[in-house]
């Protein structure tokens, strides 16, 4: 990601649209979570998301690719994002997608 960036999740936020919503968010660069001496970097981007939204998908809408997943979010607009190499770090299996995937089914 660069900064500056444009990102897209979609996500079922709690409130008047929790069935579906969109949001636009902006990368702005990465924050230190905690003073941990392992802590990661995360991604922050710049928009609002609602309760609900942990863990949609965020794609960059320059690239076409999926950059993260809504890690935690606050009402000022500030949006922190797991990034995608981290989850498939800790997740190696989704690298491969669901295994209904390979089979050509939807579901």
């Amino acid at each position: 990601m660069e900064i500056g960036d444009d990102l897209w999740t979609y996500g079922h936020p709690v409130g008047s649209f929790h069935a579906r919503q969109s949001t636009t968010l902006r990368y702005q660069g990465t924050d230190l979570r905690s003073e941990e001496p392992d802590a990661p970097w995360l991604p922050r981007a710049e928009g609002l998301v609602g309760a609900g939204c942990s863990g949609s998908a965020v794609i960059n809408v320059r690239t076409g690719a999926v950059c993260g997943m809504v890690s935690t979010s606050d009402p000022s607009g500030s949006v922190h994002l797991a990034p995608v190499e981290q989850i498939l770090r800790t997740a190696p299996r989704a690298r491969n997608g669901p295994p209904w995937a390979a089979s050509g089914r939807t579901r």
